[in-house]
């Protein structure tokens, strides 16, 4: 019985990003998966949110590399802080933060994000070496289908 307990904290380990704390691509989109389940049994809508920190590269060639780390270590606790306990923020790497909200449609969560982000931008340009950062947000829900959720995120993000 220990032996399987340690092995599922090994598990709950590799699910997780080092830098930010927040599970990683393969635990969010677990999570996701679970969600738009949920959604579709239920009928009650999932908002998928997409959070980039721009102007990484810029930070970390001009200040290092802890100052980029920073930026997304203080954007995962703003995210986190900011969003309700049932809710979840995973980080998908290089910048890319992914929100999963329950029972919320897009028109609800845009909103709250790009408030949090507003926030985020102002606290990061206070210091110097995150002047150049900007935060952009995209956010779907499955009103519409669950089907291509993330991909219809990420166009959204690049407005491709």
């Amino acid at each position: 019985a220990v032996e399987a307990l340690l092995e599922r904290m090994r598990d709950h380990h590799r699910d997780r990003d080092v830098l930010t704390r927040l599970p990683n691509w393969a635990g969010i989109l677990a999570s996701a998966q679970r969600a738009l389940a949920w959604s579709e049994r239920h009928a009650d809508p999932v908002s998928i949110g997409l959070v980039r920190a721009e102007g990484l590269e810029r930070a970390a060639a001009e200040h290092g590399i802890d100052a980029a780390n920073a930026c997304q270590r203080h954007l995962a606790i703003t995210l986190q802080r900011g969003l309700r306990r049932l809710d979840e923020v995973g980080f998908l790497g290089d910048g890319l933060f992914c929100t999963l909200l329950y029972n919320t449609r897009a028109d609800e969560v845009g909103p709250r994000l790009q408030q949090l982000a507003a926030s985020f931008v102002t606290r990061a340009h206070a210091d110097r070496r995150l002047r150049d950062i900007a935060i952009s947000v995209a956010v779907v829900d499955s009103t519409v289908g669950i089907r291509g959720l993330l991909p219809r995120a990420l166009r959204q993000l690049t407005g491709t």
